[in-house]
């Protein structure tokens, strides 16, 4: 599984820098965050040795749903002409 990690500044009453480590799961959403707020712009994304969580029979129903809307032109974006 892959993880981010990165320093986080904090800026304290006295104007001295504190940097925190964090470390996280990756995500597209969570790597957004990291590029937001790593100190210097810097942060990692590494495998931390552990196996990705198997999909579990939801995930993949949705995904084969998904990919027969998508292959028949059925899939629902929530508006577009009825009638």
């Amino acid at each position: 599984m892959k993880i981010i990690k990165y320093d986080l500044a904090t800026i304290l009453p006295d104007g001295s820098e504190v940097l925190n480590g964090v470390e996280m799961p990756w995500s597209a959403e969570n790597e957004s965050i990291a590029k937001a707020e790593a100190h210097g712009g810097q942060y990692t994304v590494e495998d931390d040795g552990t196996p990705a969580p198997a999909p579990d029979r939801l995930d993949q129903i949705d995904a084969q749903v998904t990919y027969t809307a998508m292959m028949t032109g059925t899939l629902m974006d929530g508006g577009g002409a009825h009638g």
